[in-house]
């Protein structure tokens, strides 16, 4: 069910996307969030969501801007995601992506390079918002919502072959056509996918709840992160954990048999 509702609200935000009612990617996961949340409280399970305006100088521990937890019980999914605006359909040539003067590598390159820090323990994807109308086949992105890529397909390519110092549209376009492909093996997906995978055991790894939070650690053993997992007192706690890793979006989601 939990994968069902996030599609649908997907598909709802990119038909505001395409009727000019919302702008910019983190105008739409924002939107797309508090979707998710009201489906959600509908049906009566219990959920909380933050979003916040950051720092621009602030940088994603995890190389991501959305952080969603399933919690069930006394353990949870940690899911990541770093949404981009391409504008496909509006502007082919827009330049999504910008060099880094600090690391000599591009912004993208280095968000990817932040989130595979965390592939060991979360389910990471990125997720480019489409413009054209749902329903409206364009190129190889998903018909109705948005075209979400496995986080490790992603980092292959840019590591082997970008052909320029910034991604953009072309390679953009490329990637989706490869990914069927070796060395990548997987294929373009949605919303529905992605956490059909996660809740059905075949992404992401269930973490333990210690305290009300969960404690994870990079897989280079540099950062050490407490995520805050009680729905109880995240109205306390969520800002400052967003604030200081860099999360602009915090969703909360608990289960139950049929979700």
């Amino acid at each position: 069910m939990a994968a069902a509702i996030a599609y649908r609200a997907d598909q709802d935000t990119r038909n505001e996307l395409y009727n000019g009612v919302i702008a910019g990617e983190d105008d739409y996961v924002s939107a797309l969030a508090n979707e998710i949340r009201r489906t959600w409280k509908a049906f009566n399970l219990r959920c909380y969501l933050h979003s916040q305006k950051l720092n621009r100088l602030q940088e994603s521990t995890f190389g991501c801007d959305a952080l969603i937890l399933f919690k069930e019980a006394a353990k949870a999914k940690l899911c990541l995601f770093e949404a981009k605006y391409p504008r496909i359909c509006s502007q082919s040539y827009y330049q999504w992506d910008s060099m880094q003067t600090s690391s000599q590598i591009s912004h993208f390159s280095d968000q990817l390079r932040r989130q595979a820090r965390w592939i060991h323990l979360a389910a990471i994807w990125e997720l480019f918002v489409l413009e054209c109308k749902p329903g409206v086949r364009h190129s190889h992105f998903d018909i109705w919502g948005s075209t979400c890529i496995w986080h490790n397909p992603v980092l292959k390519y840019d590591h082997f072959c970008r052909t320029s110092d910034k991604w953009n549209n072309d390679q953009l376009i490329d990637l989706l056509r490869r990914v069927k492909k070796p060395p990548f093996s997987t294929r373009q997906a949605n919303l529905f996918d992605v956490l059909t995978s996660v809740l059905s055991c075949k992404a992401g790894f269930p973490i333990p709840i210690e305290n009300g939070f969960l404690r994870i650690t990079s897989s280079d053993r540099v950062s050490e992160v407490r995520v805050p997992s009680n729905l109880e007192n995240m109205e306390q706690s969520i800002p400052n954990f967003c604030e200081e890793y860099g999360v602009k979006h915090f969703l909360c989601l608990e289960l139950n048999d049929e979700a």
